[in-house]
């Protein structure tokens, strides 16, 4: 008996009408959350304890380290229980309280000395993977809806290729084993492109297609070969080698493409695989062998520094193979590579940038990659290195998955778990927000981080609450509330304690309501007179969205929006005559701008007039540049500034007085993430989010708002939310948009609508308003699974030119007048996403596009079965064609079904076919 003693002792029990949670008495730690019939969710605190510090500077500090070097004291009992921690750096408190649906964890700390930068509360959540059936976990906000995560994604994989692969630094030991010196000057990342000049032996070596590409293009030169191995120059520059090779005293080389494009416009969007193509073709002129392309099995989409998609690499490559009559040879794993390097390849290309594949990460196998490919090059080999530091990281198995994001832009800060037992819990952080004054919030809004991942401990669930606690300063965290029941459930709880609660129909006057929910998205790419010109072939009703008027241009001159661009688009009096005889027809009218950031080249008026004291400041006042492209540069701003505020009100009163619109667009509102801003006008320097989310409620009531991507905070301001796709949709864009499937194995995962069960009654979704439209069938079923409304760009030469794309439209217009006009606005209150179908085919790359198997959604009385795949398949009891689909709601049935063409019945009206 009194060897059990301590045991019980040690362990305190607090009990709440849902469930009940044990924690150690010494440390606070969680050891167990059971709900009221004693069925345990799985959830214990990790090594660290009940909370993490993180300090400016780098220390980092949890509850162990306070009980083990400090003093840590747990006092209370069933009813609340306090965490009190002492240390030299800071103090902490947490008070853990049980609730009627759970439990609510209270976090404060106040630093001594430092500055603490954020505090995790409750720290790690650890679970044994094998007890959980789904981790439901938010996306961030530009990519998708959200996961339902399988148990398998949070185990070991041990096979080399089950998870990808991951980066891994070298230290500089592979750099300096395969030169003997630095392959590369490090320079400016973000740096102009320059003009580059072809040297006598680059025109004796090249052929004369890539030397009139080099002399007609520029370039970021920013990783110039270092003159140490700079032994054939082919391109230089002003800031060194461009194009070169390294002989390493042999007879062939390794050739380096002197760049990192880490943004648009850096060099032209097919630079890389054609430079790498004319290498590839020059040393096939001398050199016998086959060519091999490292393709890793589960390989990365894009290499790193590298300026485009593996596949590009591949496509470019093989022809020029063909042409020289040698075999393309993919080289899938680390072994194969080092077998290549030992004879019969002429040209070996890696495609992963400053990434390289190896038998390892330790220094043995490192140095040995670098002797085989010394000994590779000597014998008369080409190795050719696609961009970046050369063989600056190493590609290592990924032994578990990760996912996780900052809070914005993740979508919302909940998570939750189901267990194999079928017990649900979910945690999320509480920040009310009810109804104020814009600018004049009851507190501040404070951003996060939540991260779920696999490790050798268990399935690891993390949150993370930022901050900016000088020394002898106190700061409360938002509450974290534990609260069990069905995942819709706790998704409307979080909603509701969050103040998430402004209905659709508040954001839009209500003599237009059904005609926001009827008009699809238009993006008219041509001037205002020649929209007048097509006016009449219009559907009726459109949502007309133009960038075109832009004052200075796409991307120039913010905040001046106006007046409209008379070369490009027009004059204010025919763009005002545009929007009259819009609304004369019974259409809608959106255009576009920006309030988050200020032009360069040139700066627009209220930039030259107010100067730069509206910028957003760092710590020691530095400025922070932004760029988008070559010629596209600005700086962030403070939002509390008088100067940006009064800026961004003459937008709102311009577009509600003087062009009166239906939906005014403002770009990167729901894309921008939380940053420190030391500003004077700032309030605090944790104001950034804040001072945006103050902007966005004052705008909401003078006219409906949109924006760029989103998450659910800057949503309940929104009328429209224009993205949340990218990496869902698969898209027929020029250089490729990653897929979720191309990075977590889809056998692992399915979607779940998080971001719609929260937001779809209270926002319009669409796809982005500038660079995703529905163009195809393949979108368009995808439209229909997650609940968005349609969209489509054009411009006037390619609507008078081409009918299939004016009954393109037409039919989208058809559907979402008819059908997605039933679904806009409406709670999710089913969805299952089942790639069964999808993961039995045979052959298939599970990775693909083509196919991500059924979904079945409801949108309150509005039935939605749809077929992800490029293959007829049975859904609930319906024969659905290649991305078919099935609507049915009272007085109203869609579909697409095998063999017959898409349709609409609405009662009471003849059945129309869609297309």
């Amino acid at each position: 008996m009194s060897a059990v003693l301590p045991l019980v002792a040690a362990v305190l029990t607090l009990y709440s009408p849902a469930g009940r949670m044990s924690v150690d008495r010494t440390t606070g730690a969680v050891l167990s959350v059971a709900d009221v019939a004693g069925r345990d969710v799985g959830w214990r605190s990790g090594a660290g304890g009940v909370f993490r510090l993180a300090f400016d500077g780098g220390l980092a500090l949890n509850a162990a380290d306070f009980a083990t070097n400090g003093v840590l004291r747990v006092e209370g009992g069933t009813r609340e229980l306090t965490v009190s921690a002492v240390r030299p750096e800071a103090e902490v408190r947490i008070v853990i309280e049980p609730t009627k649906d759970g439990f609510d964890f209270r976090g404060e700390v106040t630093s001594k000395s430092g500055i603490v930068t954020s505090l995790e509360v409750p720290g790690d959540l650890v679970f044994d993977p094998n007890g959980v059936s789904r981790v439901y976990f938010p996306q961030i906000g530009n990519e998708g809806p959200g996961f339902a995560l399988h148990r398998g994604f949070f185990l070991r994989g041990d096979d080399a290729a089950s998870f990808g692969w991951g980066a891994v630094s070298t230290g500089g030991r592979a750099t300096r084993g395969v030169f003997r010196s630095n392959a590369a000057r490090n320079l400016d990342l973000r740096m102009d492109p320059i003009p580059v000049r072809v040297t006598d032996e680059g025109r004796r070596l090249l052929d004369e297609k890539t030397v009139r590409f080099l002399e007609n293009s520029r370039f970021a030169v920013n990783r110039p070969t270092a003159q140490e191995s700079a032994d054939c120059v082919l391109a230089d520059s002003d800031n060194g080698p461009f194009l070169c090779g390294s002989r390493l005293g042999g007879r062939g080389a390794v050739w380096r493409i002197g760049e990192c494009p880490i943004k648009r416009g850096q060099a032209p969007d097919d630079a890389h695989p054609r430079l790498a193509a004319a290498l590839c073709r020059m040393a096939l002129g001398t050199a016998p062998g086959k060519v091999g392309f490292i393709s890793l099995t589960r390989g990365p989409s894009r290499g790193t520094m590298t300026g485009a998609p593996v596949t590009d690499f591949e496509e470019t490559i093989r022809p020029v193979a063909a042409a020289f009559g040698r075999e393309l040879a993919l080289l899938r794993t680390p072994a194969e590579i080092s077998a290549a390097r030992r004879g019969g390849f002429a040209v070996i290309v890696n495609p992963y940038g400053e990434s390289f594949p190896c038998e390892g990460e330790d220094a043995s196998s490192l140095d040995r990659f670098a002797a085989e490919l010394r000994t590779y090059v000597t014998k008369g080999g080409h190795w050719i290195e696609c961009g970046g530091h050369s063989f600056f990281r190493v590609l290592v198995p990924a032994r578990y998955l990760s996912y996780g994001g900052q809070y914005p832009k993740v979508f919302s800060d909940w998570f939750a778990v189901k267990t194999a037992e079928g017990v649900e819990c979910a945690s999320y952080a509480v920040r009310p927000r009810p109804p104020h004054e814009p600018w004049k919030a009851k507190e501040e809004f404070v951003a996060g981080w939540l991260g779920c991942r696999g490790s050798a401990e268990g399935g690891r669930l993390t949150r993370r609450f930022d901050c900016f606690v000088a020394a002898g300063s106190r700061w409360r965290a938002p509450t974290v509330r534990f609260r069990f029941g069905p995942m819709g459930d706790t998704l409307d709880a979080y909603a509701r304690d969050n103040d998430l609660t402004r209905p659709l129909a508040d954001k839009i006057p209500a003599a237009k309501f059904q005609v926001f929910k009827e008009a699809p998205l238009l993006k008219w790419q041509s001037r205002a007179s020649e929209l007048m010109d097509v006016l009449k072939d219009l559907p009726v009703p459109t949502l007309v969205h133009v960038s075109k008027y832009l004052k200075g241009g796409f991307d120039k001159e913010y905040p001046d929006h106006l007046p409209s661009n008379e070369e490009r688009f027009g004059t204010d009096a025919e763009h005002c005559a545009m929007i009259d005889a819009l609304h004369r027809a019974g259409h809608l009218y959106s255009p576009y701008t920006n309030p988050t950031w200020w032009c360069d080249d040139p700066r627009g008026p209220t930039f030259l007039r107010e100067g730069e004291g509206a910028l957003k400041l760092g710590r020691n006042g530095e400025k922070f540049k932004e760029t988008y492209g070559a010629g596209v540069t600005g700086w962030t701003i403070t939002f509390w500034h008088p100067a940006v505020r009064a800026a961004n009100r003459r937008t709102v009163r311009q577009f509600t007085q003087e062009l009166p619109v239906d939906l005014l667009f403002q770009d990167q509102c729901g894309a921008r993430r939380w940053s420190l801003d030391f500003n004077p006008a700032s309030p605090t320097p944790t104001a950034y989010i804040e001072g945006l989310l103050s902007m966005v409620e004052e705008d909401s009531r003078d006219v409906p708002l949109a924006t760029e991507d989103g998450w659910d905070r800057v949503a309940d301001s929104e009328a429209a939310l224009c993205g949340i796709a990218w990496s869902t949709v698969p898209l027929k864009l020029k250089g490729g948009h990653a897929l979720n499937k191309e990075s977590l194995p889809p056998d692992l995962w399915e979607y779940e609508l998080i971001a719609q069960r929260i937001m779809h009654d209270k926002t319009l979704f669409f796809m982005h308003d500038l660079g995703a439209f529905v163009t195809d069938r393949r979108v368009l079923a995808w439209m229909f699974a997650l609940g968005y409304q349609l969209s489509y760009c054009t411009d006037v030469r390619h609507w008078k030119s081409n009918a299939e794309i004016r009954a393109w439209y037409a039919g989208l217009s058809l559907l979402q007048r008819h059908v997605f006009s039933r679904i806009a606005g409406k709670r999710v209150t089913y969805f299952r996403h089942d790639r069964a179908p999808m993961l039995s085919r045979e052959g298939l790359d599970r990775r693909s596009g083509a196919d991500d198997g059924v979904v079945g959604v409801k949108f309150e009385d509005v039935t939605v079965a749809v077929n992800l795949g490029d293959v007829p398949r049975t859904v609930g009891g319906k024969r659905l064609a290649p991305y078919g689909w099935f609507v049915s709601a009272p007085g109203l049935e869609s579909s697409a079904l095998e063999g017959e063409p898409p349709e609409i019945a609405v009662e009471g009206q003849p059945r129309q076919k869609v297309f």
